[in-house]
């Protein structure tokens, strides 16, 4: 349902609200302003200034060093067993954390003094392990590539589970999920991102937006093992502080890295056709925006998004002005997708995949008689 607030000729607002077939209100968008595009250079311009991309940014120091530390008690699940040893190592005997190592389809045991082990894919042993209250609760079993991916979401999906499952004034002030090399942040970025982990990033931002009120952190700690430990060591000393407002953050030497938005620098074409102006040489072809990205069909017709085009010797004799007559712009079969469908047409319907004859395709959108495709 939409309730228009203000029109005229260049834009239109309304208020927008998304309702399923049950009557359930499911969004709600208020002054959504839609504003009318002239073809041509300015809306080139326009979409490409729409284009972003995610950038790791270091943060001003001042404000890190103003962040409080996360403080109290910790509970730190799934470590590798290299980690949790090396770290324990370095906060000693006096602090107020409790390792937990994963152990599938065992009962809850204590190892030794603040060391215990249990199945935390069991949620009910993972709730029962939360309900003894944290400050700060730590999962890290992604860094173990000893561990199934299945496993380690299924993890992770117990956990959160497990803290929505208590009371607010019973649950941890931050839930911290880990990863390491994950993101490409800092100039010590690797050249690829580690795919095993990537999806830790995506499920804390799907979380958050679904649960606001649970205060989460993703921390992508450095690559190297021995810098990792350092960094999650100065977390629960706190000597590393993440600013409350980040979802993510990428500690990278004595530099806290966050992601920030920015527009893109890739070139932006959208539809464009090779045109041929004139004939006589090949560098006569110039590369332009298509004048109607998406044509509507005619009856019996339908346009085809091309994916691949088929050059011919004709092609070359019609650039070079050696084809007798007129043979139009060059390009005659090509391969697509039909996007839209006109009055008549049967035997294809958008979605298809299709091929055929179809004067002047060299363009990204190519309208054609729809009995010439199949």
């Amino acid at each position: 349902h939409a309730r228009i607030l203000e029109r005229d000729a260049k834009a239109i607002t309304s208020d927008v609200e998304l309702v399923g077939e049950d009557g359930e209100l499911i969004a709600v968008v208020e002054g959504l302003c839609l504003r009318k595009l002239s073809k041509g250079g300015s809306q080139q311009r326009l979409a490409a200034q729409s284009l972003y991309e995610v950038e790791w940014a270091a943060l001003d120091a001042a404000a890190v060093a103003a962040t409080p530390a996360a403080t109290g008690t910790w509970l730190v699940l799934g470590l590798p067993e290299a980690v949790r040893s090396a770290l324990s190592d370095l906060l000693g005997e006096g602090s107020a954390v409790t390792f937990v190592d994963h152990a599938p389809g065992a009962a809850p045991a204590v190892r030794g003094p603040r060391h215990e082990s249990a199945d935390l894919s069991d949620r009910s042993q993972v709730s029962a392990l939360l309900s003894r209250g944290w400050s700060n609760v730590v999962y890290g079993g992604v860094l173990s590539e000893a561990v199934a991916h299945r496993d380690t979401v299924g993890v992770v999906l117990s956990l959160i589970h497990g803290v929505l499952g208590l009371e607010a004034s019973a649950r941890p002030g931050m839930l911290w999920l880990l990863s390491a090399g994950a993101e490409a942040a800092g100039a010590s970025a690797p050249d690829a991102k580690s795919v095993r982990q990537a999806w830790v990033s995506g499920l804390a931002k799907t979380v958050k937006v679904e649960h606001q009120e649970l205060a989460l952190c993703h921390v992508d700690l450095d690559a190297a093992a021995g810098a990792a430990v350092q960094q999650l060591a100065k977390l629960i000393e706190g000597t590393l502080a993440v600013p409350p407002m980040e979802l993510e953050a990428a500690p990278r030497g004595d530099e806290l890295y966050v992601p920030r938005l920015i527009r893109s620098p890739a070139p932006y074409r959208g539809a464009f056709e090779l045109d041929l102006a004139q004939r006589g040489a090949i560098s006569n072809l110039k590369l332009q925006p298509q004048p109607e990205p998406r044509p509507s069909p005619g009856k019996g017709e339908v346009v085809v998004r091309v994916r691949a085009v088929g050059l011919n010797f004709r092609d070359v004799l019609n650039v070079m002005g050696l084809y007798p007559g007129d043979p139009g712009q060059p390009g005659s079969d090509c391969a697509g997708t039909v996007v839209a469908v006109g009055e008549g047409v049967e035997h294809v319907k958008v979605g298809d995949e299709v091929y055929g004859m179809m004067p002047g395709c060299l363009r990204t959108y190519v309208t054609v008689v729809a009995a010439l495709v199949e």
